[in-house]
């Protein structure tokens, strides 16, 4: 039997029930006059996009690390902005047009506070500047390919890194990234009146580049589909500048395999002192997945017209390696290589000026290091070091230049992505 007070109780509740339920049911109540303003706040100090038909994704990534460094002379450490894979960040975004069209767009800007490719003997900050990386739209067809306009990687752009099956373009790269910017030493303590990236040193073609031969520019490109693994390029940029290549990325059984060929021509950039620039540059790679040994390697001609003299350069690079999950963390990824350019310093602009007006006759230049990188997947994360020793012999119309000192530098640091 229910007692008196149990119905009471209950009799209560009901009350308290229909009162909340007359005063939700109030448009005209404080609670919706507040949550009304709640909602104009979250309106007012939100990011939206400008239009529901076209998507809007932020991404980036920070990369940093600390680059100690001895060029026989000298030893001092920096902290810099990994400009093998820069400190980004940008905006991206597409809209479906039909079944088979779609257009979208990238903005990108690059932010170093101290580019590893900047600093030098004499300064640790580098550049700091924000710079734009890349700004353009596309159509794309499923059926025609692609069609990009704006400032954009021309078509041979990271082809020798494009091409990687095992990923460590990210923390070494055939070009020369880690010290770019300091002056070759004598053992008399001279400086030699070059700086080690002028011995990779094209005309005009993003210099100072040993492989990376198109860069970014503002132009026009196309891409085919893939057609069983296999993709076509061509562009057309500012101040006569036309390249083609060709991709490829498969699996065959146990193998990834990458490959990648292309050629440019620069006509014309530089007002007399230059004629032409032509490259030509090929690139494979092999990883045998359930071992995950790899190997990676790259060649480049670079040819520059100066009007009444030519000059070339041949490069190579090779690199081996093995990429295996040996912990909870994710893939390690350990690796030693070697790159080789000959004759370097005579394709660039500044080969006549060594010191005391000395000229060039001919250069090498060989790198040899090795690595580790670590792969935190749950912080999309990666932690690497690196060491590099560098060396350089240079002939002149005087003779050999005696005594130039060697140039090591380790890396150590880590990128994350967002």
């Amino acid at each position: 039997m229910i007692s008196r007070v149990s119905i009471a109780a209950l009799a209560a509740a009901g009350v308290m029930l229909s009162s909340a339920s007359a005063q939700a049911a109030d448009l005209g109540g404080d609670c919706c006059a507040d949550l009304e303003e709640r909602v104009a706040t979250l309106e007012a100090t939100t990011a939206r996009k400008g239009n529901r038909k076209v998507s809007l994704t932020i991404y980036g990534q920070v990369n940093h690390a600390l680059m100690a460094w001895d060029n026989g002379r000298d030893s001092d450490a920096y902290i810099v902005d990994n400009d093998n894979s820069s400190s980004r960040f940008g905006f991206k975004g597409k809209a479906k047009i039909n079944s088979d069209w779609s257009a979208g767009y990238k903005i990108e800007i690059e932010v170093e506070s101290a580019s590893s490719v900047s600093v030098d003997e004499n300064q640790d900050d580098g550049q700091g500047t924000p710079a734009l990386r890349k700004s353009f739209l596309y159509i794309k067809s499923k059926t025609f390919g692609k069609l990009s306009l704006g400032q954009n990687s021309v078509a041979t752009d990271d082809l020798s890194h494009d091409t990687q099956t095992s990923g460590t373009s990210k923390f070494v790269q055939p070009d020369i990234r880690y010290g770019r910017d300091f002056n070759l030493i004598n053992t008399a303590g001279g400086n030699v009146g070059t700086e080690w990236g002028q011995l990779c040193g094209a005309a005009v073609a993003d210099g100072d580049q040993c492989f990376d031969i198109g860069g970014r520019q503002d132009s026009v490109r196309y891409d085919t589909p893939s057609i069983a693994g296999f993709k076509l390029s061509a562009a057309w940029g500012e101040n006569d500048y036309w390249d083609v290549a060709a991709r490829y990325k498969g699996k065959f059984d146990q193998f990834k395999i990458g490959a990648g060929v292309g050629y440019s021509v620069w006509d014309g950039q530089d007002a007399g002192a230059l004629a032409e620039e032509t490259s030509f540059v090929a690139s494979a790679s092999i990883m045998h997945t359930p071992t995950g040994l790899f190997v990676n390697g790259a060649y480049r001609n670079n040819e520059v017209d100066f009007g009444a003299t030519s000059q070339e350069m041949d490069a190579y690079y090779v690199q081996v390696g093995v990429k295996q999950k040996w912990n909870s963390l994710g893939a390690t990824t350990i690796w030693a290589d070697y790159m080789n350019a000959q004759d370097g310093l005579l394709t660039g602009e500044d080969r006549n000026q060594l010191f005391g007006g000395n000229v060039a006759t001919s250069s090498e230049y060989d790198r040899f290091g090795f690595g580790v990188a670590q792969n935190i997947d749950a912080a999309k994360m990666q932690l690497y070091v690196i060491y590099q020793h560098n060396e350089a012999e240079i002939e002149t119309v005087a003779g050999a230049v005696d005594g130039i000192e060697d140039f090591d530098v380790v890396v150590a640091g880590g990128i994350i992505r967002f």
